[in-house]
């Protein structure tokens, strides 16, 4: 939604340009958490929600999602023949549109890509390897694809086009989105002590985020180590760990201070929680791609600890965004909070060089006449 909202940001500027957003129908029932100007060169063409929501999450059926999206892809194609197509959702339907469309459509197509295969090749299901090399195969052999964006990954580009051989892959940055004037300091509301110090722990919670890991290196904590300390978590709480966690927070609740937002977080809140908090904790196991919380944290001047390794812990090692733990163990994020105080970090070089104008630019780029 970001993202779309930046392009159409820039689209409105762009007058001498025709634009379609291509896009469910749900739209309509989230755009009033934006801005979206009317302007004469921009048009929607909704998909239905039914065809929008047929795809799924599950491995079994991803082949099945890809010819979806594909037809797709195709039939907006087809139906208004532009000179550019921008997929700011990833690689998804590549090799299948092939089968859907036929040389005599020019489009160019470009796409960001969100995951660095490098970082997860090892454990990738096969069918996700094979998929993988399908499409990389595709997008780098056809003219049809001009562009192939890695998110807030440089250190790759280089790699990836000696690689295959080709010039199509090309940096783009994870913007600095979140407005700083919005939200306000909780500590008044919330009774903490200006001296004491906040951890927030933020987004959806579940498998894989570290949320239980934190409660339990809370438990490790000793009362005179906890006394002055306040953990945050806001975000919803997923089925998969709600039970435990709810349980966790119960024991632990009597003589720590732990408050939790089990709920979908607006804007404003959450520009709330990074203004209140000292430190924002992002234990995620190493992953292959990057996440605009960074750009959240590093915008209100606020060290980030997560884990080292994959791309979030690259970008905070280049960036000295925070502090970097060897896993996601319990033990480490209780060393690391009993460490923060000794943490030294800066934040502004990272939003310096991760604006809107900078993503924009680059993007519209490839709209130039070839």
């Amino acid at each position: 939604m970001e993202y779309l909202h930046h392009v159409y940001m820039r689209a409105v500027e762009r007058t001498d340009i025709l634009f379609i957003f291509v896009i469910p129908e749900h739209f309509n029932e989230l755009k009033s958490m934006m801005n979206w100007p009317e302007s004469k060169n921009i048009d929607f063409d909704f998909i239905s929600n039914n065809d929008a929501q047929k795809t799924t999450s599950n491995r079994f059926h991803f082949i099945g999602n890809q010819i979806h999206n594909a037809k797709l892809i195709s039939k907006a194609i087809k139906k208004h023949n532009p000179e550019y197509l921008f997929m700011p959702g990833g690689f998804t339907g590549i090799p299948f549109i092939e089968f859907f469309l036929s040389n005599s459509y020019k489009t160019k197509i470009s796409c960001i890509e969100y995951s660095i295969l490098p970082y997860v090749s090892k454990h990738r299901p096969l069918i996700y390897k094979f998929m993988d090399r399908l499409t990389y195969n595709v997008a780098l052999k056809k003219d049809r694809y001009n562009a192939i964006f890695l998110l807030n990954n440089h250190k790759y580009v280089d790699y990836y086009n000696d690689k295959y051989r080709t010039d199509k892959y090309r940096y783009i940055t994870d913007p600095v989105t979140t407005d700083k004037s919005l939200g306000h300091d909780l500590h008044n509301e919330l009774s903490i002590p200006i001296s004491d110090k906040v951890f927030i722990h933020i987004g959806h919670m579940g498998q894989g985020k570290g949320t239980l890991e934190i409660l339990d290196a809370i438990a490790k904590l000793t009362e005179k180590e906890s006394r002055r300390l306040h953990f945050i978590f806001a975000g919803v709480v997923g089925q998969d760990i709600k039970k435990i966690f709810y349980q966790k927070k119960t024991e632990l609740e009597y003589k720590h201070h732990i408050y939790v937002y089990d709920k979908f977080c607006e804007y404003d809140f959450l520009c709330s929680l990074y203004k209140t908090c000292d430190f924002v904790l992002f234990p995620y196991p190493p992953r292959p791609n990057s996440s605009g919380l960074l750009g959240n944290a590093a915008l209100f001047g606020k060290p980030v600890i997560t884990v080292d390794g994959g791309a979030m812990g690259d970008l905070v090692r280049e960036y000295n965004l925070g502090y970097l733990m060897p896993d996601n163990s319990p033990q480490s994020i209780l060393e690391a909070i009993n460490n923060s105080q000794n943490m030294t970090f800066e934040s502004q070089r990272y939003v310096d060089t991760h604006s809107i104008k900078e993503f924009c630019d680059t993007i519209f780029e490839t709209f130039k006449k070839q």
